[in-house]
């Protein structure tokens, strides 16, 4: 089980927060997803990029209310790197204070890549900071953890690992596709029990050798990516933000998405979102089917 460290600022406090990942039962960690707007990646190859004494590099700095005495502070975000550069886990600061730290996962999913955001998603007027690591694949998967802040720092949301959604043909994965004939595949969430058919428009495949086609036709496999987008907004006008996420579905190779996969997270009474809806699009992101969660 992966871990998040929070320390309580100026208080000596360590709690160890395990994030539940999608086969502990739970249907999905506590977390939540995407971005409203683009964010950008820090660059991995600048040239001299700030360290300091520990050699922990900074990737961005931002300013806070203090709890303490309402003054600014400035929160940094710091990697830390083995030997070879790899990145091994991300810390959240102010001053020599340590807020809240951030493991890479064991597969090593993410770059050195990260930044931050602010945004207030329960509505009470402070400020929540959300922390997207990158990974640096071809899928684009993104994770993101969003921390209620105060004199501890809590997470309400948090994808620590946004490959634990993915889905590729594995007994074990929570995902199916599977071709009905002709230009058609049925897609099945079987946690859920959601389930629809996926149109799939015969010119994207015009050109391709006619034996190939009636191949794959004849045998879609299950290829679902990671999370890689978050939409923040407040979906039914409460004051508070729901979090989607965006999967992309592949069909005969990964430039080729015939569908997309969305979860929508609340707040749920605890002040941690839980999954409310589960909807599923073709690929012009018309809506197909979706459930309450």
């Amino acid at each position: 089980m992966n871990k998040l460290l929070l320390i309580g600022a100026g208080l000596g406090l360590l709690i160890t927060v395990g994030l539940l990942s999608s086969g502990s039962g739970s249907m999905f960690p506590a977390a939540i997803p995407p971005v409203s707007a683009p964010i950008s990646v820090p660059d991995d190859g600048a040239a001299e990029p700030k360290r300091n004494e520990q050699g922990e590099r900074l990737l961005q700095s931002i300013t806070l209310p203090d709890e303490e005495n309402g003054a600014a502070a400035q929160i940094d975000l710091l990697l830390e790197q083995g030997a070879t550069g790899e990145p091994l886990r991300w810390s959240l600061r102010k001053g020599e204070a340590v807020l809240a730290v951030l493991e890479q996962p064991d597969d090593g999913v993410y770059g050195a890549g990260a930044s931050l955001e602010t945004k207030d998603l329960d509505g009470d007027g402070r400020l929540e900071v959300l922390v997207y690591r990158y990974n640096t694949g071809t899928s684009g998967a993104v994770g993101l953890t969003a921390f209620q802040t105060g004199v501890v720092w809590k997470p309400i949301f948090a994808v620590d690992n946004p490959f634990d959604y993915a889905a590729s043909d594995s007994p074990e994965d929570r995902f199916r596709v599977t071709p009905t004939g002709g230009f058609k595949a049925q897609l099945t969430d079987v946690q859920s029990g959601l389930t629809a058919m996926l149109p799939l428009d015969p010119k994207t495949y015009e050109g391709m050798d006619e034996q190939d086609l009636q191949k794959w036709l004849n045998h879609i496999g299950t290829w679902v990516d990671p999370m890689i987008e978050y939409t923040i907004t407040d979906l039914d006008q409460d004051g508070k933000q729901e979090i989607v996420t965006k999967q992309p579905v592949i069909g005969f190779s990964h430039p080729d998405w015939i569908g997309f996969i969305e979860f929508t997270f609340g707040l749920g009474e605890d002040g941690v979102y839980e999954p409310v809806k589960e909807a599923f699009y073709d690929k012009d992101h018309e809506l197909l089917k979706s459930m309450d969660l």
